[in-house]
């Protein structure tokens, strides 16, 4: 039996132990300097228990010189007493002891290599989820010290009986951790000429998106699906491509996620065949994860990492296509030979999560559909909503759809709901018959909505009182929109401008925004010279209490919509007719007017009117001061396409872009587009045009009335000479490039690397444009600064993506 003493002693090792693991979560911070909030879980908790441990350790203290266990706190015994069974002190010591390995491990002041840095880094979301249940038993453990604080001996024994049925369930299974990591970093040690030649194929790694989505994966959810016999029969290849469709909220991409999980460790105990595993998630809230180009480099780049060696077919390609200081991104057609080409090596399963996500729908569907004819060596597997277009583009995929599982999802449901009523701190300290009451009526109304009832735990996790609970289970709302409904109603009219905008800024935003960046973005106003930093919220975070449940924030620091539902609401008919709800609706080519308008003035700010900064320190400083900068000046462009046409928005462009208008600003704005990092600063076109912009950005309306102006059609506008028409060729805007043909524009002028538009058409290997730029009359025989003719890259470039050169326009034939 431990007396106060003892209890005193055990606090003080543990205190320590605490700040033992404090230490290495600082160390972390250099190597995940990146992910924000990602070590924060540690310490939070860390910290809490320390906390606790020091009230603990006063009142041992007091206890003792009140003559032990007959002082003012009895608790205490009973907490002694249960350190023979694993009491909390003994847990503590034993999972701080645990975390402390984990992390020292890890997170070192001399990481000891570059590769081990790196590991460490990448590392990290397996490492979260390792540590996830240690962290879990602090929590509880951390509760009964509390209780023992409070003297309540009665709950106290709850607590610690329920702590050790707890811990039965308790699994922490590393060696799929580790069977995860492996796979993901089998071949880390590529060249860097090899790591950019995989960047070019893609920008997209989905690895991020993987380790997010599968953290929401429980163990024993989705046996309906890993063991039904046509995911078997896919798996072991017996069986035709599946399609796994289901309404919004159903689950689907945690499902895939657990799908993977299963599958990289079923392929890495296939020693025989060595399977590859590959799979994309097409992201609405990242629109470069939403185009076919981007999905199929990403699986090639999966698939050549693990493989070990790049194709001199992809060496070729990405030499032509970044040479010459030019960078096109490779085409469909060239990936798709690719493609083809690796599978030929052995078997690839891919999985594709959201298909209905996707931007170029036709073309994707396109390929999907045909597939099965044409990569008979891979397997696919893939989610979407059942959309009657996608149904009559998969006819050759088995269909498997979650409407027909209701009863088996419920069943996931329920395990997802007891797990977060055992875990979830702010459920935790529930009794054992509202947490009943809570998982029946999450069965009852579920319906397979997994997106619905993590809503309404969400909601009850933040009641404060167990009467407040049952009131709220007695009135839970019927389906997703009606929770978003109440999400909505509950925030104060003060509030109302500052939530629609943070929600107009996450559901279209062109790039997923930091915390940061919406803190200043939601404060802009479209007549601002400057930003009133009076209109600011007072701490950033306060964005997320403002429509909490609606957006989330990922481990890198990014704010996104919760789900894609919640853009779904936010652009239905219901919401926009509905009296509550009617100032939060928004319409896509309005919203895309509305940050066309709040960047353009945010890039139009006085201080940018001073003209493009002078030194680095300058330049520094400014992107330090003005957050929104890359952004905004990025993205008005492409807001602008996509915007509902309005005079005063196209005056703001034509102004913008106007030889008359002010030309210090409009540098200061090419300076931001061009210096992608610090060390390019200063790398920009000191004789850009806006003409040459205003093309190359595809802005058709604006280069017909700049043309109508009278602008010089033929001037250097890019950083090697490029006129108009290069930029509009380079980035294929076939209209921009017509208008330009037509009123005149050089079209053999050549570029500071002798390019001529038709050459850089080759380049592309656009037929298009290749067309248009030969109806008129474009000078077939000039050659570059390697000595080669326009057309003999357009073969080249027709040859190694597989099809025989022919003359533009005819149609194709599949090359032999």
């Amino acid at each position: 039996m431990m007396d106060p003493l003892s209890i005193t002693v055990s606090s003080i090792a543990l205190l320590q132990a605490c700040n033992a693991v404090l230490n290495i979560c600082y160390n972390a911070y250099e190597i995940l300097k990146d992910r924000p909030g990602a070590i924060s879980k540690v310490q939070d908790e860390v910290r809490g228990l320390r906390g606790v441990l020091e009230d603990l350790f006063q009142l041992a203290i007091d206890d003792e010189k009140l003559n032990g266990y007959h002082g003012r706190k009895p608790a205490l015994k009973v907490l002694a007493q249960s350190q023979a069974e694993k009491g909390p002190l003994v847990l503590c010591s034993e999972d701080l002891g645990a975390l402390e390995k984990i992390l020292s491990a890890k997170f070192t002041k001399e990481p000891g290599s570059k590769l081990r840095a790196v590991l460490q880094a990448v590392s990290w979301s397996l490492t979260e989820k390792e540590i996830k249940p240690i962290l879990e038993r602090l929590a509880r453990s951390k509760a009964a010290l509390n209780l023992a604080i409070s003297a309540d001996e009665v709950a106290l024994l709850l607590e610690l009986s329920k702590m050790s049925s707890s811990m039965a369930n308790d699994v922490v299974n590393i060696d799929r951790n580790l069977a995860e990591l492996t796979s993901q970093l089998s071949d880390q040690n590529m060249s860097q000429a090899q790591e950019r030649i995989l960047k070019w194929l893609s920008p997209i790694d989905p690895w991020e998106s993987y380790t997010s989505a599968v953290h929401r994966c429980h163990d024993g959810t989705g046996l309906w699906f890993l063991e039904s016999k046509e995911f078997r029969d896919w798996r072991d290849k017996s069986g035709r491509n599946l399609w796994l469709s289901g309404f919004p909220g159903s689950g689907k991409t945690t499902l895939l996620s657990n799908v993977i999980r299963h599958l990289i460790q079923w392929a890495e105990q296939d020693e025989i065949h060595h399977p590859m595993i590959a799979y994309f998630y097409c992201d609405f809230r990242n629109s470069k994860s939403q185009t076919l180009a981007n999905l199929l480099g990403s699986i090639i780049r999966q698939v050549l990492r693990k493989g070990g060696a790049i194709p001199s077919l992809v060496e070729d390609a990405f030499s032509t296509s970044t040479g010459a200081g030019h960078n096109r991104e490779p085409e469909v057609e060239f990936l798709l030979k690719v493609l083809e080409l690796v599978s030929c090596e052995g078997r690839i399963v891919v999985l594709i999560d959201a298909l209905d996500e996707i931007e170029d729908r036709a073309e994707s569907l396109s390929f999907f559909r045909d597939v099965q004819q044409t990569m008979r060596n891979i397997s696919f597997l893939v989610t979407s909503r059942d959309e009657q277009e996608i149904r009559q583009n998969l006819v050759g995929f088995r269909n498997i759809r979650i409407e027909d599982q209701v009863t088996e999802v419920d069943g996931d449901i329920a395990k997802y709901t007891n797990y977060r009523l055992q875990t979830d701190p702010s459920l935790q300290w529930l009794n054992a018959d509202i947490k009943d009451d809570i998982s029946k009526s999450m069965q009852k109304q579920a319906s397979g909505m997994f997106r619905w009832v993590q809503c309404q735990l969400d909601t009850l996790s933040k009641l404060r009182t167990v009467k407040a609970i049952r009131q709220s289970l007695k009135e839970l709302p019927h389906d997703l929109y009606e929770t978003y409904d109440r999400i909505l109603a509950r925030i104060s009219p003060a509030d109302h401008e500052f939530a629609r905008r943070v929600l107009l800024w996450v559901s279209f935003a062109a790039a997923p925004l930091t915390l940061k960046e919406l803190h200043t973005a939601i404060a802009i106003e479209t007549d601002m010279d400057y930003l009133d930093e009076e209109s600011l919220l007072h701490d950033p975070s306060d964005i997320l209490s403002l429509v909490s449940g609606l957006i989330a924030i990922t481990d890198k620091g990014y704010v996104t919509i919760a789900h894609m539902s919640v853009k779904d609401y936010l652009l239905s008919p219901k919401t926009r007719s509905s009296q509550v709800t009617s100032s939060f609706a928004l319409t896509a080519k309005g919203s895309n007017a509305l940050l066309c308008q709040y960047c353009l003035a945010y890039v139009s700010f006085a201080h940018f009117r001073q003209g493009p900064s002078k030194t680095s320190e300058d330049f520094l400083e400014r992107e330090e001061k003005h957050p929104l900068l890359r952004h905004a000046a990025l993205s008005w462009p492409y807001y602008y396409r996509l915007a509902i046409r309005n005079e005063d928005l196209t005056t703001s462009a034509m102004q913008f872009f106007s030889e008359g208008g002010d030309r210090k600003l409009f540098m200061s704005w090419v300076q931001a587009i061009n210096a992608d990092s610090l060390s390019y600063w200063n790398f920009y076109p000191r004789h850009a045009t806006g003409l040459y912009y205003a093309a190359t950005f595809g802005l058709t309306d604006v280069v017909d009335q700049l043309i109508k102006s009278g602008a010089n059609l033929n001037a250097p506008g890019s950083r090697y000479g490029g006129t108009p028409l290069h930029g509009a060729v380079w980035r294929n805007h076939v209209p921009a490039a017509k208008l330009l043909l037509e009123a005149g524009a050089d079209v053999d002028k050549l570029d500071t690397h002798r390019m001529s538009p038709l050459h850089l058409a080759g380049v592309t290997n656009n037929d298009r444009m290749t067309k248009l730029l030969l109806s008129f009359s474009a000078n077939t025989e000039i050659t570059d600064f390697k000595g080669r003719k326009p057309l003999e890259i357009y073969a080249s470039r027709s040859k190694r993506t597989g099809w025989e050169a022919h003359p533009p326009g005819q149609s194709r034939a599949k090359g032999k």
